[in-house]
């Protein structure tokens, strides 16, 4: 194997392959994959070999390279008492246009099981994490694969070496898991004179990560599979267009969709536009919630989910009321909100009002901890660090949002309020669950949020599975 492409492929499996360390058997990572004896085309030769287009009457003779590789190894987990054994994939698919012309290839990693079954007939999930920009290395070795790293929480986890164990909250006793590193991340990459940021567009991603599940169904015998999507962060926006795309394009339609930490409605999370009021209101919830669990709130109410209903009536209610007054706010009506988003925040009455009652996430990760020289991590506000200067159109589709409290990314309240907003009738939106973490944007770190994860969202499966 050139040593280009080994040294992409062991960038890929670093996290991985360590996870297999100290097994006897030979690891799932770059080290399999080495041993595979693989051949794959310089970078040369496939672009020269990508220019074969022969036309006319000869044009069935066109050259299918760059091609796909895999490397396939063989293991058993320990999961919920029963000892499961999978199959573990990690290979490239080539992702072509509508002339039939590679256009990427696009890295993936497979845990299917083995147990005597038909893979048709066992539920399927597709996961990527989201960035945009991010491989899928959080999700795969933070919750759905068969190895999870150990991580600290909520303090900082100590630099290297990491400890790998067997992942006890792996989805692979009810669902083989596709994890997904779009174009430009893992060994994922635009081919044939095509560029990587050709695909770091809105539509381009979605599309090329649409033909790499359609492709993989095909490939795979997996049409008559209960199939389920997850992404998390920009993940779920690429995920819920994903779902519209398949099913419009391709016929191809999901049991399931679940979004991990939602930034569906970027207009809600992102106070950048002018006017734009929706995001403060929305947040507040976000930042009661921490500033509870640092003790910040003035009088500490003893439970956190009865104060946060509170909260979520008062943002919605008066606090909203008020800045959609802008400047014809009064004095006295001034002074009674900035108290009031004290009471919840703790953030200084002097200093909501010089905000003009508007706070962003990044002035409040800096400004809650202030005094103790600290600031609030923004995709989970339990760390701190010191201070430096669709639905409607498939009846069938089930969606699960997954949210951490302590949040302030991808806020539960934002979550919360764009459900409430979706205009749908009533049966539509019963479709739609929503579970809780006591963490942040990836709540998986939290072990009791990991556990509680997993029993929701093998709850999820079992619960749609046969729900056509």
């Amino acid at each position: 194997m050139p040593q280009r492409l080994l040294a992409s492929v062991m960038v890929l499996w670093a996290g991985v392959g360590a996870a297999y360390a100290q097994e006897s058997a030979p690891p799932e990572g770059a080290g399999a994959i080495a041993q595979s004896g693989a051949k794959a085309p310089s970078a040369v030769q496939m672009s020269q070999l990508c220019r074969i287009d022969i036309k006319g009457d000869k044009k069935d003779q066109w050259m299918r390279l760059p091609t796909a590789q895999s490397s396939v190894t063989q293991h058993r987990l320990s999961l919920g008492g029963k000892s499961i054994d999978y199959a573990a994939t990690a290979g490239t698919l080539i992702v072509r246009d509508e002339d039939d012309k590679p256009i990427a290839s696009i890295g993936y990693i497979a845990y299917t099981r083995r147990d005597g079954k038909s893979g048709a007939v066992r539920p399927i999930t597709f996961a990527f994490n989201g960035g945009p920009g991010s491989s899928s290395l959080w999700l795969h070795m933070g919750v759905l694969g068969p190895k999870r790293v150990q991580v600290s929480d909520p303090t900082p986890t100590p630099p290297a070496p990491y400890r790998t164990v067997d992942n006890e909250f792996s989805l692979l006793d009810v669902s083989d898991v596709v994890m997904i590193d779009p174009v430009g991340t893992g060994i994922s990459h635009a081919v044939c004179d095509h560029k990587d940021d050709e695909f770091w567009g809105v539509d381009p991603d979605i599309d090329s990560l649409s033909r790499f599940i359609a492709q993989y169904v095909s490939d795979n015998n997996r049409w008559t599979s209960p199939k389920y999507l997850l992404g998390e962060s920009y993940g779920t926006t690429r995920a819920a267009a994903i779902v519209n795309y398949l099913r419009s394009r391709r016929s191809l339609t999901f049991n399931g969709l679940v979004l991990v930490s939602v930034a569906t409605d970027i207009e809600a999370i992102f106070a950048v536009l002018p006017g734009n009021d929706r995001p403060y209101a929305v947040y507040l919830p976000g930042y009661a919630a921490v500033a509870w669990y640092h003790h910040m709130v003035p009088s500490q109410p003893t439970a956190l989910e009865p104060f946060l209903a509170e909260v979520r009536q008062y943002a919605m209610g008066p606090y909203s009321a008020a800045l959609l007054k802008g400047d014809a706010l009064t004095d006295e009506e001034r002074d009674a909100v900035a108290q009031r988003m004290h009471d919840y925040t703790g953030l200084p009455v002097e200093y909501l009002k010089q905000a003009r009652l508007r706070v962003s996430e990044n002035e409040f990760v800096h400004e809650l901890l202030k005094g103790r020289g600290l600031t609030v991590g923004r995709l989970d506000g339990r760390f701190v660090g010191p201070t430096s200067d669709a639905l409607i159109k498939d009846p069938n589709l089930r969606v699960l949002l997954l949210n951490g409290y302590y949040d302030l990314a991808t806020p539960f309240s934002a979550t919360e309020y764009m459900v409430m907003h979706l205009g749908v009738p009533h049966e539509v939106g019963a479709r739609v669950q929503m579970k809780y973490y006591e963490a942040g944007h990836m709540m998986y770190v939290h072990p009791p949020s990991l556990a509680k994860m997993k029993r929701d969202l093998e709850a999820f499966i079992g619960s749609t599975t046969n729900a056509r």
